[in-house]
């Protein structure tokens, strides 16, 4: 029985109206599949006994800028870190970028 109500979930969310694909279409059903179309994004979450750090960001491509946004939570109240500076470095060998935004941009959200 669990199976069959697992396969009947499966089929409905392959069943969305061609409207709903999350891309525009034109007059023949046709689209673009250029890379501006797609984001590519990727994510990671971090947990120590006290926080939690989960941080979405594009996939970075050499030239290109990317806005990263850090979600820290203090763990033991499940709140929002609401004050704070957080620095983002990316370093490969003895080079590397570093970006500093000193508070957050919203409750538990620090976008560099």
């Amino acid at each position: 029985m669990h199976y069959i109500i697992i396969l009947i979930i499966l089929l409905l969310g392959a069943c969305q109206s061609p409207s709903s694909s999350g891309h525009s279409h034109d007059a023949e059903g046709g689209h673009s599949h250029a890379p501006e179309d797609e984001a590519l994004t990727t994510d990671t979450t971090i947990w120590t006994s006290q926080a939690e750090l989960f941080v979405e960001y594009p996939v970075l491509i050499v030239g290109q800028t990317s806005r990263f946004a850090a979600h820290f939570t203090i763990l033991d109240r499940h709140q929002p870190v609401t004050e704070g500076r957080l620095t983002v470095s990316l370093i490969q060998g003895n080079q590397g970028i570093r970006q500093t935004v000193e508070a957050p941009s919203s409750p538990g959200i620090f976008g560099p």
